[in-house]
């Protein structure tokens, strides 16, 4: 009967213990839901408030690519998901949820058709409203506020994730307050509050990595891998720095794998144990690659229809952006590269002060716990954002916003500092306050969130102005880094529309296509000289009105010139944020100095008073890869008068006796300008490029430059029926390949074993009394120290001379003590066959002689050849009537 009341006892004990069990796993659901719900609220509200006060730069863009997007899938011109009107690689997520928000807004619109916006005029069906769209994409700051939510949403729900997911790898606390850090991490949410990429590809990397990491440290497959596979495919479609995921994790499975395997001493189950972790971990990375790259072809229509042609659309595009500079402001000075301390210098400002605080204090706690797995753990985060951040340097286009995937591991770990901060103050507090001191760590996450709230909401909306105030805070960082992406901006166009008549007035201002008219009731165009159109580009100085804003000026753009010019003047309006001057809004004065003209070279010049050359700009000569060598040349002309036929300009390339070095021709606009059609007043920027003559040696060069109607011969002439010339020009010195001079009588001979004569062209109608136009080709084979002349005779088959022409090489210019070894020179002669020379066959004789004391330089060719001259291929001569 004992032994009955004891197994009763035995199993009501069991049943309480699985009830509180049960209990307590209730109790944690319940708990961890409450935090998520919480987390997820935090995340959301900041960023979807006051959505709609200012646009970013790209935005417009992204707004028309999401509605192209649309309307392809719609219509299932799957293909053309990949040339949907944008350059940008990826961003095949930030298409969805631009979709995503079009379609939001156009419901809301069609439940709510009496709202008072242009967009409910264009609402009666989806693809009228998205052909609308793409055909106005620079009026609807309404509809970006709507377009924006599905990724702050996203990003809502993926810092949840971030916490559910550090709590398998870290102290729920760690987690905990890592989620809330990032949540009110002022970088990263200024960045989830607008349509782009990088909130994105953030939270794809952040939620793949930190549920992979919990795969490779199971002995089993997880489901949690499929989830971190998808997350790595929707990474790779939104942005291809993404694709920095795919070495990491083969990174992190070798850690694991070497870990791992030196735990068994014996031998024998040593390998065996090897063998099985290899299979296990490779495995987990073949699942996981395939699960992304199905992902990615899933989420990408065009990777329905054309794989290969999608991928080489992505990774080519890619390598094209990453290897093109972009004009920053960095350390004082603009670059287009601005170096490997770029990245450590923004996140510096850009981190809050008590996330940099804790990661700082988070560095002993890997020190001490370095060989624990949680110090494992906390390595494994600085590494990821070290490598990222080396990943992105590689490129010298470098951008801000490009860092922000490393913030959520950068909040972990100043979460895990944090705490290891207030338990060592804790330790350190007098027993008399260890009950308070105790109740105060525990009270860590909230402190930090109104901590973190302080820091960041007096920002609002303009979460883009904080900057690390420890470091200085804006004033400072407006020094050292490129400040302003279009916030405040806004404000000068509300200015300018309080004006009366505004609409009617030429206005430019930066960003003016790119955001600035969406809140402009007039219309403005671009500012500066590399206007959008060169069709009909607008110039500031017969403007009304010019915006200025902060980072054109700290890369003085368009030009250092027109910046000094407009910053000397009294801004009629300033727009500040948190007391730094943002944009500027100045009245142009009636008269402006011609020396601040937004050209390079101002000339202001008139052919037949029709057209007017404004000025032209010039770039350093560029080298193809087939060795070509390029002036290019930016003409700004404007109509002055009627135009009735299409003229051709021809340029060309001349030193100081009009031997002509380069050459280019037609008509303007890349030769698809007919000028009848070109209206009274309109300027236009012309982008020309000369190719120069392969060999052409270094030195000042001018260029001329003729207007001419190739099918009547007319012509637009200088006043003073001069010659246009601009210049003198630059040209440095080339090193062409052989076959790229073009000889068309190649010769090889040596003279002194200090020149190499290579070959000629020559060029005549070859008549009595005409001139023949010579070209030589020199090599240097040494350093010289004298200046040689060169003589070229025209001779009879007597050896009589019947046209000379003896100078220095180059018509002088560029005598042989300047010529480097290796050094190939293009060297121009002009002689006149004379007029009583009879018909008949003749030579031309060359060669180097030195001009004190008339001694040739020997030449050798098979031998030396004899009276030191090279005698060229014979012509004949016809009779000149």
């Amino acid at each position: 009967m004992s032994e009955r009341r004891l197994s009763a006892a035995l199993s009501l004990s069991k049943g309480n213990e699985a009830y509180r069990n049960q209990a307590s796993d209730k109790g944690n659901w319940r708990r961890s839901l409450g935090i998520s719900v919480a987390l997820f609220l935090l995340t959301l509200v900041p960023r979807v408030v006051g959505l709609d006060i200012f646009i970013t730069p790209d935005e417009p863009r992204w707004m028309n690519r999401s509605a192209s997007f649309l309307e392809a899938v719609l219509a299932g011109d799957f293909i053309h998901t990949i040339h949907s009107g944008y350059a940008t690689p990826g961003g095949v997520t930030t298409k969805w949820c631009g979709s995503a928000g079009i379609v939001a807004k156009y419901l809301l619109l069609c439940l709510n058709p009496s709202v008072e916006m242009e967009a409910s005029q264009h609402a009666d069906n989806l693809r009228e409203f998205l052909r609308w769209l793409q055909s106005n994409p620079h009026n609807h700051l309404e509809i970006m506020a709507t377009v924006r939510w599905p990724i702050a949403l996203i990003v809502s729900c993926s810092v949840v994730g971030i916490y559910l997911l550090a709590r398998e790898l870290f102290a729920e606390r760690v987690a905990l307050l890592g989620a809330i850090l990032l949540a009110l991490e002022p970088f990263h949410l200024a960045l989830s509050r607008v349509l782009h990429l990088d909130a994105l590809v953030t939270s794809f990397m952040a939620l793949s990595t930190l549920s992979l990491a919990i795969c490779l440290k199971r002995s089993r497959l997880s489901p949690l891998l499929i989830f971190s596979g998808i997350a790595a495919g929707l990474g790779v479609a939104t942005k291809v720095s993404a694709l920095f995921l795919v070495p990491f994790a083969g990174l992190m499975a070798l850690a694991v794998y070497l870990a791992d395997v030196g735990i068994t001493k014996d031998e024998g189950q040593a390998m065996a144990q090897k063998w099985r972790k290899a299979l296990h971990l490779a495995l987990i990375l073949a699942v996981w690659t395939g699960v992304a790259g199905l992902t990615l072809t899933l989420v990408w229509p065009a990777m329905w229809v054309d794989p290969l042609a999608a991928l080489q659309r992505l990774l080519g595009s890619s390598s094209e952006l990453a290897e093109a500079g972009h004009p920053q402001f960095f350390l004082g000075r603009v670059t287009d590269d601005p170096g490997p301390w770029f990245f450590p210098v923004v996140f510096l400002f850009k981190v809050s002060p008590l996330t940099l605080l804790g990661v700082v204090a988070g560095l002993p706690v890997i020190l001490r716990k370095g060989r624990n797995r949680e110090g494992w753990q906390l390595l494994w985060l600085w590494a990821y954002a070290c490598l990222f951040a080396a990943f992105i340097s590689l490129s010298p286009k470098k951008l801000d916003r490009y860092l922000l995937p490393i913030f959520p591991a950068m909040t972990l770990l100043a979460a895990a500092g944090l705490w290891e901060l207030a338990e060592m103050l804790q330790q350190r507090t007098l027993a008399l306050l260890n009950r308070w001191a105790t109740g105060a760590t525990n009270l860590l996450p909230l402190g930090c969130l109104i901590l973190q709230a302080l820091f960041l909401f007096p920002h609002y909306p303009y979460y883009f102005t904080f900057y690390n105030p420890a470091l200085g805070g804006l004033r400072q960082a407006s020094r050292v880094i490129l400040v302003g992406w279009e916030e405040g901006l806004e404000k000068a166009a509300h200015y300018l529309n309080e004006k009366e008549g505004i609409e009617d007035k030429r206005v430019q201002s930066w960003y003016a296509f790119l955001g600035f008219n969406t809140l402009f009731r007039g219309r403005s165009r671009d500012l500066g000289p590399k206007w959008h159109s060169a069709k009909n580009i607008w110039l500031w100085y017969e403007s009304d009105y010019v915006v200025f804003y902060i980072n054109q000026v700290q890369r003085e753009l368009p030009d250092a010139r027109t910046v000094a010019f407009f910053r000397s003047l009294e801004p009629e309006y300033t727009v500040r944020l948190k007391g730094l001057e943002y944009a500027w809004v100045y009245k142009v004065p009636e008269e402006v100095p011609e020396e601040a003209y937004p050209f390079e070279q101002v000339v202001l010049v008139d052919l037949d008073d029709k057209v007017r050359l404004l000025g032209y700009d010039v770039e350093e000569v560029t080298v193809k890869a087939d060795g070509r060598a390029y002036l290019p040349l930016t003409l700004y002309w404007q109509n002055r008068g009627s135009l009735e036929a299409d003229y051709r300009q021809y340029l060309k390339l001349i030193n100081g006796v009009y031997h002509v070095w380069g050459q280019q021709e037609g008509y303007p606009l890349w030769d698809g300008f007919m000028t009848s059609t070109w209206k009274e007043g309109v300027a236009i920027r012309d982008d020309r490029q000369i190719e120069i003559l392969p060999g052409t040696p270094p030195g000042a060069y001018q260029v001329t430059v003729n207007w001419l109607e190739p099918y009547s011969g007319l012509s637009l002439q200088l006043a003073d029926g001069g010659e246009l010339l601009l210049g003198p020009f630059d040209i440095p010195s080339q090193l062409p390949p052989i076959e790229s001079l073009g000889i068309e009588h190649p010769m090889t001979a040596e003279l002194d074993g200090q020149v190499r004569f290579l070959g000629y062209n020559l060029e005549s109608d070859y008549r009595l009394g005409d001139s023949l136009h010579l070209t030589l080709f020199w090599q240097a084979l040494a350093e010289m120290d004298e200046n040689y002349t060169v003589f070229t005779h025209l001779i009879d088959g007597e050896g009589g001379i019947w046209g000379q022409k003896d100078n220095q090489p180059v018509d002088g210019f560029y005598p042989t003590e300047g010529w480097t070894v290796g050094e190939i020179v293009r060297d121009q002669y002009d002689l006149t066959i004379s007029p009583e020379a009879l018909p008949g066959f003749y030579r031309i004789a060359v060669g180097m002689y030195r001009a004190e004391t008339g001694e040739r330089l020997i030449v050798e060719q098979d031998g030396i050849l004899p009276d030191d001259k090279i005698v060229l291929g014979e012509f004949a001569v016809r009779s000149g009537e």
